[in-house]
């Protein structure tokens, strides 16, 4: 008689099922891989977005205080007012302004639990500084497996007019 055994077909059966679940499990790891380097990607461009928007600003300011380890008030470089403010505690935003304008995405959870400004007032010919930490998550996806968190800091010296 030619044909199969039931032991030849249940070996078959096996060595594929094993292969198929090899598969789908490098398959979730590459998926799993991508998802992270995605989140890792937003979290990090709305950071750096963020800071260099102070940055620009803070940089050709007239003058900076801190009013608060999460706010900073300053002048404009044409002597106009204005603040820099991180609202909302661990799950927070940056806001720009008394109309509290976000300029952080909604993509990301800053935290405000910290102290996110540190200024330094002029001293011995060094312009006044100020130090901006800034720690964020990703909001869908926070720390988990597939989420990501980024932590920045940066010192912006005013210019000396």
């Amino acid at each position: 008689m030619s044909g199969f055994s039931l032991i030849e077909l249940l070996v078959v059966i096996f060595v594929f099922s094993a292969l198929g679940v090899i598969v789908s499990r490098s398959l979730a790891i590459s998926l799993r891989g991508s998802n992270k380097s995605e989140s890792v990607s937003i979290v990090k461009e709305n950071v750096e977005y963020t800071l260099s928007t102070m940055e620009r600003v803070l940089r050709n300011a007239q003058s900076l205080s801190c009013a608060s380890p999460v706010r900073i008030d300053f002048l404009d470089q044409n002597g106009s007012p204005g603040r820099f403010e991180c609202l909302g505690g661990a799950s927070g935003h940056i806001a720009q302004g008394s109309s509290q304008i976000r300029i952080s995405s909604t993509e990301v959870n800053v935290n405000c639990l910290v102290n996110v400004f540190v200024c330094t007032p002029a001293s011995a010919g060094a312009p006044p500084s100020v130090n901006i930490t800034l720690s964020a998550v990703h909001q869908a996806l926070g720390t988990q497996i597939e989420g990501s968190s980024t932590s920045v800091s940066t010192r912006v010296q005013l210019r000396s007019y």
